[in-house]
């Protein structure tokens, strides 16, 4: 059994990373990161969505910045 994402709030960041490095990939931008302010609301948010939530959070923040990086303006939490 794999424990929900508002348990294991130390990962939050690496899968954040690791799942905006793959959609960076996938839509061709040059996106390397996310801005402090971003990660911390990743970090702060419940995801009652768990994975899936914070997949379509990411990619939505990939698709939606026109920089390198991801903001808070970009996410829907």
């Amino acid at each position: 059994v794999l424990p929900p994402l508002r348990e294991r709030r130390t990962d939050l960041p690496a899968v954040a990373q690791h799942l905006l490095t793959f959609f960076a990939r996938q839509t061709g931008k040059e996106v390397r990161r996310f801005t402090p302010e971003a990660l911390a609301a990743i970090s702060r948010h419940p995801w009652p969505g768990n994975l899936r939530e914070l997949r379509n959070a990411v990619e939505r923040g990939v698709i939606l910045t026109t920089d390198d990086e991801v903001g808070l303006a970009h996410l829907p939490v």
